[in-house]
């Protein structure tokens, strides 16, 4: 059986302002600011969270382009008909994710669900965040959909009437559906069995909306691979458990880029040869920057008590906030955790279906901007972990 890959189209971005910042799972988008611009005097030049404004008076604007094409369906008789249902699986995949326990998302950071209508009403950086699913543009083979973002590398960038707060902040993130693929609501699954599940795959693109990138826990949400058809990832939400699509991994990365009241654990640590001479041979990424540790190790927390897995990270540098330098040291977060439980901690290398080139996250450029005050080069693909080390 073929797995079909859910595509992502990000710019990347990441916030930590106060502490030492290093390469987290789940995982997340980052931005580095233009430090050339002078509307970024005085910024940080570490890497930041890509992330949405949740104080935007209002809340977060959100609509869906309801032209849709024969590949959608849904539960023949379903009352209002197939506009409505989709409508609803739409909602469902945002509640998921506002669903969260211990996230400062909820379902009041949104602003209502509003329709538009053409087909084509993801063309351009306009500032509105929108899901389509007639859009008329070329996707590559294998591909069931795809996130498109906006995301600020100065302070008062634009988008539309949206002007940026911070670096990292999310301006715009427009869905797109391949038109082409044949996908299902949940109520017409079952009767559709070679249809990709509708819910599942928009579960996983509103995640990009929201700062995440690709997942290497093959449970998660953000697992870049789609259920196969007939078939959808994790539960079926409802009023009692809108997160049920989720997984403890996607749950983990909301709560650490969007705190809520309630307190979580955290575990850091850095992954190191066992020779430290052994990365000695590997070109520096800045002059007098040396890699000190492995750079791109999937790190896993997993339930002592359980043995199930709650969370990952991808291990790989450090931004010390005085320096404002990336470091490639092999450091690693895991955040998110619950409290009360003890945790088996163990690396291994991205030689899975999800390999390095797939988390463009933290191991594409995004921990380095050339021509800034943290200008630096990240250590080759063929020397990443997966290809160095066993785990």
């Amino acid at each position: 059986m073929s797995r079909r890959p859910i595509g992502a189209m990000a710019a990347a971005a990441a916030l930590l302002a106060g502490s030492v910042q290093s390469a987290r799972g789940y995982v997340i988008n980052y931005q580095i600011a233009d430090t050339n611009d002078p509307r970024n005097s005085g910024v940080s030049a570490c890497p930041q969270p890509t992330r949405v404004n949740l104080n935007r008076p209002g809340g977060t604007d959100r609509r869906w382009d309801a032209t849709l094409g024969p590949n959608i369906v849904a539960t023949p008789g379903f009352p209002g008909g197939r506009q409505a249902e989709v409508l609803g699986t739409i909602l469902d995949a945002y509640n998921a994710w506002a669903g969260v326990p211990g996230s400062g998302l909820s379902s009041t950071s949104y602003a209502p669900l509003a329709a538009t209508s053409g087909g084509n009403s993801c063309d351009s950086m306009d500032g509105l965040n929108t899901i389509c699913f007639a859009q008329g543009d070329a996707f590559a083979p294998g591909v069931l959909a795809f996130t498109r973002t906006n995301t600020a590398s100065a302070i008062g960038q634009t988008a539309g009437v949206k002007a940026a707060s911070s670096i990292g902040e999310i301006l715009d993130a427009d869905v797109e559906l391949n038109p082409d693929v044949l996908f299902a609501t949940p109520g017409a699954l079952a009767g559709n069995p070679s249809a990709y599940d509708l819910e599942s795959v928009l579960t996983h693109e509103l995640g990009h909306t929201l700062g995440l990138a690709e997942s290497p826990i093959a449970g998660a949400a953000m697992f870049p691979f789609a259920p196969p058809p007939g078939t959808f990832r994790g539960g079926r939400a409802s009023p009692a458990s809108p997160d049920a699509p989720l997984a403890d991994d996607d749950r983990a990365g909301l709560r650490v880029l969007y705190p809520g009241a309630s307190a979580y654990g955290m575990i850091r640590g850095r992954i190191l040869p066992v020779n430290p001479l052994s990365l000695s041979n590997l070109p520096p990424t800045a002059p007098g920057m040396a890699v000190t540790g492995y750079y791109g190790a999937h790190v896993v927390a997993v339930d002592a008590a359980t043995g199930s897995v709650i969370a990952g990270a991808v291990s790989g540098w450090t931004c010390d906030p005085a320096a404002q330098k990336t470091s490639f040291d092999g450091s690693y977060t895991i955040g998110g955790l619950p409290l009360g439980s003890s945790y088996i901690v163990y690396a291994e290398p991205l030689t899975g279906p999800v390999g390095p080139g797939m988390l463009t996250g933290p191991l594409g450029a995004q921990p380095c901007r050339p021509q800034s005050a943290n200008a630096c080069t990240p250590p080759a693909a063929n020397t990443l972990f997966s290809a160095r080390a066993k785990p």
